[in-house]
């Protein structure tokens, strides 16, 4: 008789409370980690546009100088698209066209806005995301008009700067406004 109660109690099991219990641990495990990961999707993609516009800023320059045709970076708050000038030299051309690639912005993030100036300082560059097409373009002997690119993520906890240096026409990334 003792042997039979013995073997009845190792074939219990787990109860329907413990059970829940482990599921609801594992349900809330699983949720903290889906929300840090959106967080860093966000950062990340901020992170990766700047960049992406950096280089193409840095390859806008570097084509203007090798075959003397400026080349300008145009963005809306979605998109930048690279355009080549009609005619070579240092004149404004007669037109632009498209330059073969261009770089989307994501869903995580957007260009908040551009200013015609390199602007170190940390500011606010006011109201955004950038609601009209802002060029900057590069000449064949390497200068660039000056430009300040704000890059932001959809909640605005990540910023960053692209500045464009009008002398050199090279650009630089800062991690804040």
């Amino acid at each position: 008789m003792t042997q039979r109660l013995h073997s009845n109690r190792s074939r219990r099991g787990f109860t329907l409370v413990e059970l829940m219990v482990v599921v609801a641990l594992v349900a809330s495990v699983t949720g903290m980690g889906v929300w840090t990961l959106s967080g860093s999707l966000r950062v990340q993609q901020t992170a990766d546009l700047a960049r992406g516009i950096s280089f193409a800023l840095m390859r806008a320059r570097g084509e203007a100088v090798t075959d003397g045709f400026q080349r300008r970076i145009t963005c809306t708050a979605n998109r930048c698209a690279l355009e080549v000038a009609s005619a070579a030299g240092m004149a404004a051309p007669a037109s632009w066209s498209a330059g073969g690639w261009s770089i989307t912005t994501g869903s995580q993030s957007m260009v908040w806005a551009i200013d015609g100036n390199t602007d170190v300082a940390a500011t606010d560059p006011g109201v955004g995301p950038l609601s009209a097409a802002r060029s900057i373009t590069f000449f064949p002997d390497g200068t660039a008009s000056a430009a300040t690119v704000f890059l932001r993520d959809a909640r605005g906890q990540r910023l960053f700067k692209v500045f464009v240096y009008r002398a050199s026409g090279m650009a630089r990334i800062v991690d804040r406004w």
